[in-house]
């Protein structure tokens, strides 16, 4: 919520889970290949369950085996992305302003969202015509745009905070003249 992302279709997306008592939640096997996956997922009836609610709380082995329609894959992991990179975004908006480097703007860059842009769009694009996850998808471009815009302007400020690129690259110089000059370092 706090990335502007609508939970209303990701609440939409339903798996197959079954649980004995109150422990994970576990996709039910078929009494033959139970043991491929997990040793709890044996004689589970499974009922119907909205992903978002029950993600965190899925056995481990069983989680590679969650299916889910393709389009609602495409929307649920461009909803990661979006929280991911709201995320970072607020972590670097909360940072205190200070002096900027060249080095920590790369360090920053490295994980911009720009980095992570035609592939969230790519798989989005593909399912904005389809009825069932078109509008969630939509809804997610538009939340995938807002926190790109954010991330930019957080890169912008980052940039106009740090120093002149000519005066960093002369001392820069200077050091390395120093560093390679022997008399230099034993009149010092």
């Amino acid at each position: 919520m706090a990335a502007e992302v609508d939970v209303g279709p990701l609440r939409r997306i339903t798996v197959v889970l079954g649980r004995a008592g109150g422990g994970k939640w576990h996709v039910p096997a078929k009494a033959a290949g139970w043991r491929s996956h997990c040793r709890y997922a044996q004689h589970l009836t499974g009922s119907s369950l909205a992903l978002l609610d029950v993600c965190e709380q899925v056995c481990r082995r069983c989680a590679p085996l969650v299916r889910v329609e393709p389009g609602e894959e495409a929307l649920w992991r461009a909803a990661a992305d979006v929280v991911a990179a709201d995320g970072r975004v607020r972590r670097l908006q909360e940072q205190e302003a200070g002096p900027r480097s060249w080095e920590g703007y790369a360090r920053v860059l490295w994980e911009a969202a720009r980095h992570r842009d035609a592939e969230v769009r790519r798989g989005l694009e593909a399912w904005t015509a389809d009825p069932s996850v078109g509008a969630g998808a939509r809804q997610m471009l538009k939340a995938w745009a807002g926190v790109l815009e954010r991330s930019e302007a957080v890169l912008a400020g980052w940039r106009a905070a740090a120093p002149a690129a000519r005066e960093v690259t002369s001392v820069s110089g200077a050091c390395d003249a120093v560093a390679a000059g022997g008399d230099v370092q034993r009149t010092g």
